[in-house]
């Protein structure tokens, strides 16, 4: 192999070097964001560094640093989100322009449905509840949404906001009928009490 992935004499650090710019570059390529993925790249290069010494190197070391890199990114990227809300002290006082930015990097990332929905949470508080709910319209036709509770109950507290009652009502108690939790089937339950 001219790639020194599987030749044990080429020193770890000597086949890391010149992958560096390369995973580099396909995560920024991927994601985006430079300083993140630098950061990213960096921790899946100290992991490599002390992973493949003790327990071999994968069979393609650029897809291993790529693929570990990105999933340091996602973790930076639910980090930084958490500690946003976190550092605020209350959530009229939480900078969600900032979340919503981050959001839109997770997204890009990791388009799952509960990243889908915070996602529309975000546009909410940053460009009012009419614009997330024409997103839950888009989201209401995922495969992975439709149906479910949670796309019911975001529904429900972006109409309360609009200042929809008799919509939000309706959402609340379908998110109700159609969770498992009984806590949470209170919970949805009392909202839908409050508006009527």
């Amino acid at each position: 192999m001219t790639d020194g992935a599987g030749d044990p004499a080429v020193p770890v650090e000597d086949l890391l070097r010149p992958l560096t710019p390369q995973v580099l570059g396909a995560v920024v390529r991927r994601y985006g964001h430079f300083d993140a993925a630098e950061d990213a790249v960096q921790e899946a290069l100290l992991a490599a560094a002390g992973q493949w010494p003790g327990q071999g190197r994968p069979r393609n070391p650029r897809g291993w640093l790529t693929r570990v890199a990105s999933r340091r990114l996602v973790d930076q990227l639910r980090a930084a989100i958490a500690a946003v809300h976190d550092e605020a002290p209350s959530a009229r006082e939480t900078d969600w322009a900032e979340i919503l930015a981050l959001y839109e990097l997770l997204i890009r990332l990791v388009p799952g449905p509960v990243e889908l929905l915070s996602h529309a949470v975000a546009v909410a508080m940053v460009h009012g509840p009419e614009r997330a709910l024409a997103l839950l319209a888009v989201l209401g036709e995922d495969d992975r949404l439709a149906g479910h509770h949670r796309l019911y109950a975001v529904r429900a507290h972006l109409l309360e906001r609009a200042g929809d009652p008799v919509a939000a009502r309706a959402a609340y108690a379908e998110a109700a009928a159609r969770t498992l939790s009984v806590p949470e089937r209170r919970y949805l339950q009392l909202r839908a009490a409050r508006l009527g």
